[in-house]
């Protein structure tokens, strides 16, 4: 059996592998985008807040080695969170099948009142 601690480190590793390291990495940080709207970066915020108070590791606005970008990835469960504002579920769908396969995908509608469980 695999301690917790081991499974985290494997999984920090893992992450950190599928994503293009040519950009700068800012773990931990919150990136905004003008191109977002107000309640797609407060969501974000939201999340990232919930996920630090776990004492997880997360990169926002994170670009894969295949130049695809994600919304939020916490490195620690290999988890890709999309938040869900101007774009559609469907839109979301098509543009994660570009994703790399070993990340979970979870979709959060921006505009709903956040709780810890939409991201679980």
């Amino acid at each position: 059996m695999v301690s917790e601690n081991k499974r985290i480190r494997d999984n920090r590793r893992r992450s950190l592998y599928l994503i293009n390291s040519m950009r700068p990495l800012k773990i931990g940080s919150v990136k905004i985008s003008k191109a977002n709207t107000d309640e797609h970066e407060l969501m974000k915020y939201l999340i990232c807040r919930q996920l630090c108070k776990e004492g997880k590791q997360f990169i926002t606005e994170c670009y894969f080695k295949n130049l695809k970008r994600a919304d939020i990835v916490c490195l620690d469960d290999l988890k890709v969170i999309e938040i869900l504002g101007s774009e559609t579920e469907k839109q979301c769908k098509e543009k994660i099948k570009s994703y790399p396969d070993e990340f979970e995908i979870i979709m959060v509608l921006a505009n709903q009142p956040f709780h810890e469980k939409l991201i679980y």
